[in-house]
């Protein structure tokens, strides 16, 4: 789950995946050449990536697999684990997983893996069904994931990934949203069938609770931060304003990030941060660009200190 925070009317947006059919389209990497030349990603899967995720209509096998495999209805395979994903039909992270039995993004998962440190300690902001909380949690370098996913029927879907893989505990879920004060949210929008652009807003008697990352760190007894990853869909820059003295004391390696340069739901353009107010929060909190992804919305920023260890 993706959640936007927005400072006036609707403060926190929640997603769980990209919306892939929602989404202007991006201008090539020459139209956009305004930072650092985009490094190269030396994983090994990254050659394969393109044909691996190709659209495709999803198999009859894969259907026979979603029915009836390991006991349990739309079960698959995906990568060296399984995931339950009951919204393959429609749902486009798990349209994705499904058809190619492979993470979403996994060109960014693989390039990301070898840069972690051992023990690592990571935060998948915007879990959504666990995409990346699964990929990480099953890595013998990562020591710990924290999955923060507010909007409870997806929270669910993660709940069972998790225990499907025996990865609860290693794992943790926070059912709330991070934003830049801690507070009450309410449903703004949303539609079942693209549950990446639901939102939220700020309401007194809203029932979802948002949080600053600042304000739970010393609940969530944190050592270290060694990755972030923070898919909000237009809210980063309130989640990272609300989280400035945690990366100051912990200085995490490195964060993935998707930016939109314009909100991809037309509606809610005039309402949050740009591009550009992303880079620059990012850049003020000691980060630049490390990589540009070839899907043209996924960067990878690195600490311009990379050297230096977490504080106590």
């Amino acid at each position: 789950m993706d959640q936007i925070t927005n400072p006036q009317s609707c403060r926190s947006v929640s997603s769980c995946s990209a919306l892939e059919s929602q989404r202007p389209a991006f201008p090539s990497f020459a139209e956009t050449a305004t930072e650092a030349a985009p490094k190269p990603c030396r994983g090994p899967s990254c050659r394969q990536v393109a044909l691996a995720q190709r659209p495709s209509r999803i198999s009859a096998s894969a259907t026979a697999e979603a029915d009836g495999a390991h006991g349990q209805k739309d079960v698959f395979r995906v990568g060296h684990l399984r995931a339950y994903l009951p919204g393959y039909r429609t749902d486009h992270t798990q349209k994705t997983m499904a058809r190619t039995h492979n993470f979403s993004e996994i060109d960014v998962l693989n390039c990301i893996l070898p840069l972690l440190p051992e023990h690592s300690v990571v935060l998948d902001i915007g879990a959504n069904i666990g995409n990346h909380s699964l990929f990480f949690g099953s890595q013998k370098k990562v020591d710990r994931v924290i999955a923060f996913e507010p909007i409870a029927s997806v929270c669910e879907i993660l709940r069972k990934n998790l225990e499907l893989n025996d990865l609860l505990g290693k794992v943790e879920i926070k059912s709330f949203a991070l934003s830049d004060e801690d507070g009450k949210m309410a449903i703004a929008f949303f539609d079942p069938k693209h549950t990446g652009s639901t939102a939220l807003r700020n309401a007194k008697d809203g029932t979802i609770e948002a949080r600053k990352l600042d304000s739970i760190a010393g609940e969530l007894a944190l050592d270290r931060i060694d990755f972030v990853k923070l898919d909000v869909e237009g809210s980063e820059s309130f989640v990272l304003a609300g989280a400035r003295r945690t990366f100051e004391k912990f200085h995490p390696l490195y964060v993935q990030v998707e930016i939109h340069e314009v909100h991809p739901i037309k509606s809610l353009r005039n309402q949050f941060p740009n591009g550009d107010a992303i880079r620059s929060t990012l850049a003020g909190m000691g980060y630049e660009l490390e990589k540009k992804f070839p899907d043209g919305r996924n960067y990878l920023y690195k600490r311009t200190d990379s050297d230096k260890g977490a504080e106590a």
